[in-house]
């Protein structure tokens, strides 16, 4: 696999790996040809048929990192790629909903932008989340992994139902969906049961 070793993708898969495992790194601005390289899409979002390196994964950042945390369990969590987000590649995305943020924040969930958070706190987090508000994009692909089974989850959509990059988290958890646009913010938030 390829990984920038300056994303938290490569600080979470690290510790799958042998501690003589050997890694080099890729040049910016660099051409390689490789001999052979695979891409399946459709196997980026199905975590079916990668549950025993997702579970492996789990306890070793629960057995390494839980002690040098205190206050991660029964959070109420936000996972919405929104304009607080500063890397953002595909901005018709996001989802501006600052309102929704800040009422959100006052009913005592909080707001998680992967970017600025520890990776290891955060897949903490999400394994004991009591709730979790997510959008699809960034925010979501490697994080959903970490989605506490138990949690009541809510998909908020910009403006229609997209189940494109939400995978089989449909099949695996519970979600209820929510359309942004529709919706005024003390609808949204009736709907998430506060």
């Amino acid at each position: 696999m390829l990984f920038r070793s300056d994303t938290n993708n490569f600080k979470l898969y690290i510790n799958l790996l042998d501690e003589d495992v050997t890694f080099h790194e890729l040049l910016p601005e660099t051409i390689y040809k490789f001999k052979k390289i695979i891409i399946n899409y459709q196997e980026f979002f199905n975590l079916d048929k990668h549950t025993y390196i997702i579970n492996d994964l789990q306890t070793v950042i629960k057995e390494k990192y839980s002690h040098l945390y205190t206050d991660y369990k029964d959070k109420k969590l936000i996972l919405i790629k929104s304009n607080r987000n500063k890397n953002v590649l595909l901005e018709n995305t996001r989802i501006n909903c600052e309102d929704l943020l800040l009422k959100l924040e006052g009913l005592n969930y909080i707001n998680i932008i992967p970017e600025e958070t520890d990776v290891f706190l955060l897949a903490l987090m999400l394994m004991h989340a009591k709730k979790i508000i997510f959008s699809i994009g960034s925010v979501l692909y490697t994080n959903k992994i970490f989605f506490n089974k138990n949690a009541t989850l809510h998909h908020l959509d910009k403006h229609q139902k997209n189940l494109a990059c939400v995978g089989n988290l449909y099949h695996t958890h519970k979600v209820k969906h929510i359309i942004y646009y529709n919706n005024t913010i003390q609808q949204i938030v009736n709907k998430l049961g506060e």
